[in-house]
């Protein structure tokens, strides 16, 4: 038996999101959804889905780099204002306490919105290849007892190829001792397939990801559906175009199929305990 959970990033980013994953939560096609608990639009969309679900299941969605910050260590680094390069370079040199600060209080704001925390990630993979937001989310993950998203060879590849594209210095070094880091540590990871994204975001690739999903082992699928624009996104468009396939026959069919098992985080702890480990 194949476990897979469907995890939408980004709620509370924005109406558009919201409405989009809210929707798909509530028809079943989404496991559970990562939430930017310190954005503007969040805790409202949070204690909606809060009514209407019958077993939600909420993770962080840890946001460093845009402008709602909850703890004063980061604000004074306008991070959303910087490009991606110059975000890693003052990532680096910020201190394991206000990074963990940061995230910990993400995380209260979650629990302040009555949400019970399933999961741990970061906006952007940023923990994927800056080893100092790597370290903190460990400990955060190890404190709080939260998995965190850590990802299949597949998915470290694409993101390596994208991250040297975009110039990112020390990427394979990067990215070796994040690894490390994690393997190292006591942390309790699930492993995430990032390729539904962009062009790839269709039926065949979301097909092709079941298929090769490994036997006996639990699997996150991302996604980042939207059902309008979002005003200043590069991302809107490709937003809209997931939630329109999401919602389709086509990919309702596929979750009825049999000899998969498609569930939340929180759900993915009883498959485990049962004699499975990711």
């Amino acid at each position: 038996m194949k476990y897979i959970i469907l995890n939408a990033d980004d709620f509370g980013f924005g109406q558009p999101c919201n409405r989009a994953i809210a929707k798909l939560l509530e028809f079943g096609i989404l496991g559970s959804t990562s939430v930017m608990s310190n954005m503007p639009g969040a805790e409202a969309a949070v204690r909606s889905a809060l009514g209407s679900l019958m077993v939600p299941d909420f993770g962080l969605h840890v946001c460093l780099n845009e402008r709602f910050l909850v703890t004063p260590g980061l604000v004074s680094l306008r991070l959303n204002e910087r490009s991606l390069n110059d975000q890693v370079a003052l990532l680096d040199q910020c201190s394991h306490h206000s990074l963990l600060s940061e995230m910990s209080a993400q995380l209260e704001l979650l629990r302040v919105f009555g949400a019970d925390p399933s999961h741990l990630n970061v906006h952007y993979h940023l923990h994927l290849f800056v080893p100092a937001v790597t370290r903190a989310l460990i400990e955060l993950g190890n404190k709080a007892q939260l998995p965190i998203r850590w990802f299949t060879d597949e998915a470290t590849q694409e993101m390596s190829s994208y991250l040297k594209y975009l110039n990112v210095s020390d990427v394979e070094r990067r990215i070796d001792l994040a690894n490390r880091l994690v393997e190292d540590s006591r942390v309790q990871t699930i492993p995430s397939e990032t390729s539904f994204y962009e062009r790839d975001a269709s039926f065949e690739t979301l097909l092709r990801i079941v298929t090769n999903a490994p036997e006996g082992k639990v699997l996150e699928i991302t996604c980042h559906p939207a059902d309008g624009a979002m005003e200043g996104d590069s991302y809107s468009d490709f937003r809209a175009q997931e939630y329109q396939l999401l919602k389709s026959t086509p990919v309702k069919e596929l979750i009825a199929c049999p000899g998969v098992t498609w569930g939340s985080f929180r759900s993915s702890r009883r498959f485990i305990d049962n004699g499975t480990k990711s």
